[in-house]
């Protein structure tokens, strides 16, 4: 404002000096300046505005109390394997067939026994006929008599036939005691592998972790992020610039330099380079025992249990034993005997012819000899013959009694387990909002602006020979467009020399004059 009022007295100056003024007017009448002072409005007052906020940003909505359920121990399935125990056999010796001595063969010893023909002697009856004749008796008186009848033996040849019968002949044996044939047996111990577990123990390891810095750099434009926008709350409005850690606070808006690029934010996170893990240590490693179920032991087996065996020296058989051979026996029927036979005196009547029956014999009595069994000669073995047999070894193979049997048995290494959980109780927690976004900052009330303007008009005094006009302009205005101004017109159109003189000296005055009252500036509300 200095400047242009500077500029308006400098120009009014001039072209009163230079252009309205003759070279005369160095002895014109002196000047006389008017000053007047002008309230000029240079900003109208504005009345404040506040600021105009958006929603506040939800960051964590509210939540109802609720139970968190941790994973203490994770649920271990169990972890075993099989062992499998082969069976158990003890070897048993079978014999299929006995040894046997070898026979020498028996040579057949017989006799020749002569059977007489058998005969036996048919009687046949005479045929005869009964003639009855009446008996002659006179009666004859007779003293009694003795006298010694000497009775020769009566005998007669009876015919024996030979006398046999079957006789069996058992077999001639004799009992031969064979002794048990044994045998040592060495019985390996029977073992069995126990397995047993390792022992262990939890020891808990915690999580190894460190702090990782992120540095997120604003990006979301405006007039940089508002009370609330950080990286949690507002993504969109930040981005990382992988920058190393400066050592700056974290968990706050910073700025640096100029612009909207120069804020940033520090963000940490806490980076688990190792889980927190419970180890299994173990105390006892696994190991696998042999133990001895049955000691190893001599067990002296029978191979042959010992026995008594009846051998046969002569086979059983049957023979015709001749118990009487066929002989001629002459059997004495009566034995001679003296008898001393006495005859009582009696009378007797004597048949002289006594009564008879008279057999006629029509056919006279006869034996006959009849051949029952023709004579024959049996040859009676005494001894058969017998073949002889080689000697046969003894045959036997090997069985396997089964002790105990195969059986497979699941060894468990890692015995299954439930998860464990612990549950954790969070009270309820409201809802935590950010800083509202700032739409509009505040305007604060503007007074009116006042400037005081000082104007100073410089009138000079008028010469009756030469009247001027109150003000130099108006003589351009009055002029016609291609008239000379009067004072150029005056001097033949040229400027007098002493006009520019003036002209500068009006000016450093105006100058000197307005730097001694510097305009007023006042306020109107």
């Amino acid at each position: 404002m200095l400047t242009k009022t500077i500029a308006t007295a400098a120009l009014a100056g001039g072209l009163a000096f230079g252009i309205g003024l003759p070279a005369q007017a160095a002895q014109a009448a002196p000047a006389e300046s008017t000053c007047t002072i002008s309230h000029t409005l240079v900003s109208p007052a504005v009345a404040g505005q506040p600021a105009v906020y958006g929603p506040a940003p939800l960051i964590t909505p509210a939540r109802a109390a609720w139970v968190e359920r941790l994973l203490v121990t994770p649920a271990v399935a169990e972890v075993s394997h099989v062992v499998h125990h082969d069976a158990q056999y003890a070897e048993r010796v079978v014999v299929d067939q006995p040894y046997v001595p070898a026979v020498a063969p028996v040579a057949e010893v017989s006799h020749v026994v002569h059977h007489a023909a058998e005969t036996t002697t048919v009687h046949h009856d005479a045929v005869t006929t009964t003639v009855p004749h009446a008996a002659v008796t006179t009666t004859v008186h007779h003293d009694a008599v003795t006298k010694v009848v000497t009775h020769d033996a009566v005998t007669k040849v009876v015919h024996h036939d030979a006398v046999t019968t079957p006789v069996h002949h058992d077999a001639v044996t004799k009992v031969v005691h064979h002794d048990a044939v044994t045998k040592v047996v060495h019985h390996d111990a029977v073992t069995k592998v126990v397995h047993h577990d390792a022992v262990t123990k939890t020891v808990h390891h915690d999580a190894v972790t460190h702090t990782a810095y992120t540095r997120y750099s604003w990006v979301g434009g405006g007039r940089g992020p508002v009370r609330g926008d950080t990286p949690v709350t507002q993504p969109s409005h930040w981005k990382a610039d992988n920058k190393k850690y400066d050592g700056s606070d974290t968990g706050v808006v910073l700025h640096q330099g100029e612009g909207n690029g120069s804020y940033f934010y520090w963000a940490t996170s806490v980076v688990v380079d190792k889980a927190a893990y419970d180890e299994q240590v173990v105390v006892t490693a696994a190991y696998d025992e042999t133990v001895v179920v049955t000691p190893a032991y001599d067990e002296t087996v029978v191979v042959t249990p010992a026995y008594d065996e009846t051998v046969v020296v002569t086979p059983a058989y049957d023979e015709q034993v001749v118990v009487y051979p066929a002989y001629d026996q002459t059997v004495v029927v009566t034995p001679a005997w003296d008898e001393t036979v006495v005859t009582p005196g009696w009378d007797e009547t004597v048949v002289v012819t006594p009564a008879w029956d008279e057999t006629v014999v029509v056919t006279p009595a006869w034996d006959e000899t009849v051949v029952v069994t023709p004579a024959w000669d049996e040859t009676v073995v005494d001894v058969p013959a017998q073949p002889g047999s080689p000697e046969q070894p003894e045959v036997s193979h090997v069985e396997y009694d089964l002790v105990t049997p195969a059986w497979d048995e699941t060894v468990v290494d890692v015995p299954a387990s439930d998860a464990v959980y612990v549950d954790v109780e969070h009270p309820a927690e409201a809802a935590v909002y950010g800083e509202p976004e700032l739409i509009s900052a505040a305007i604060p009330a503007q007074p009116a602006v006042y400037e005081d303007v000082q104007h100073c008009t410089i009138v000079e005094a008028e010469s009756p020979a030469d009247p001027k006009p109150a003000h130099p302009t108006a003589v351009l205005a009055e002029s016609p467009a291609n008239a000379e101004p009067a004072g150029l017109a005056e001097t033949g159109g040229s400027i007098n020399p002493a006009v520019p003189v003036g002209a500068g000296a009006l000016i450093v005055g105006g100058i000197v004059a307005l730097l001694l009252r510097r305009p007023r500036r006042s306020t109107e509300d």
